[in-house]
């Protein structure tokens, strides 16, 4: 079942859609995909543009059941729905610092394409969600294998964690607005 944290408000000659959607059945079986969704409309004419990021840890294809090896850390950037390009496909091993991934992701899109608010909402989005993909990492350290068992417990720390996380999204939507909407 689809869940989904939205939250609206308005600003430069615009209204906002800020939201995060993920499906907790998904993540119980190991499946850890989320998207975190901006719709701005315009209050002067008409017309509305959809930007998306998609996270998701995946199996790397070339490993086996049996490799312990890590997911990758996969963030797609859609726009009205189509696939515009990967931002980021990283190994999400011990190693991984979510910092390095949102200004990665960022930086490879133009701020000409979406404006600083996107920008602002976009960069707060990710880094609330791998911080908290980095802490239900961390608190599955001792599993091994990497993989099902792992991802399961990883999947189920996520979803038992979107409530804090959604708090702080609609803090850092505000903090987005007033700094530069």
């Amino acid at each position: 079942m689809n869940k989904h944290f939205q939250t609206k408000f308005a600003g430069d000659s615009n209204s906002y859609s800020f939201g995060l959607e993920w499906d907790d059945s998904k993540f119980e079986e190991g499946e850890i995909e989320y998207t975190i969704s901006i719709k701005r409309e315009s209050l002067l004419a008409e017309g509305k543009e959809i930007y998306q990021v998609k996270v998701s840890l995946k199996r790397d294809e070339n490993n086996s059941d049996d490799d312990p090896s890590p997911p990758r850390l996969i963030v797609d950037y859609l726009k009205n729905t189509e696939f515009v390009k990967e931002l980021v496909n990283i190994r999400f091993d011990e190693d991984f610092v979510s910092e390095k991934v949102v200004e990665e992701a960022i930086k490879s899109i133009s701020e000409s394409l979406w404006g600083p608010v996107i920008g602002c909402l976009i960069g707060s989005g990710l880094g609330v969600t791998i911080d908290q993909l980095l802490e239900c990492r961390n608190n599955t350290r001792d599993i091994k294998p990497w993989f099902w068992l792992r991802m399961k417990r990883l999947g189920n720390c996520l979803k038992h964690s979107f409530p804090g996380m959604c708090i702080k999204l609609a803090y850092h939507a505000v903090e987005c607005m007033i700094g530069r909407g």
